[in-house]
């Protein structure tokens, strides 16, 4: 077999050993939460530090995808607005920006 059929089977996922390409999906998704960690810091975005987090902070979930689950397994507390509705306070929680949350939660597809 020549190299570049070498690097094919590998790329697919095919050939003896692998079976599914994750670690391709693996590298994919690595490569995707390097370029989206502190996005708060760029000039002009959208993405807000709103978290006290040591290390680098993944900004891919900036709206989390438990938001509206109230057992979401983070630390949050509800805020009472001058109309009386209620939203989530999540300024506490970290979990939807570490990078091995953010992969998992992007592996399995939401």
């Amino acid at each position: 077999m020549n190299p570049s059929e070498e690097d094919s089977k590998e790329l697919t996922g095919s050939g003896s050993g692998s079976n599914d390409g994750g670690v391709w999906l693996d590298k994919h998704l690595d490569r995707l939460i390097e370029a989206t960690n502190d996005l708060w810091r760029q000039t002009g975005s959208i993405c807000l530090k709103c978290h006290a987090m040591d290390g680098a902070m993944n900004c891919l979930l900036c709206y989390c995808p438990r938001y509206e689950w109230d057992e979401c397994g983070g630390d949050w507390d509800w805020v009472i607005r001058k109309d009386g509705t209620r939203i989530k306070d999540c300024s506490a929680c970290t979990i939807p920006h570490q990078k091995e949350v953010v992969k998992r939660w992007l592996r399995n597809g939401f």
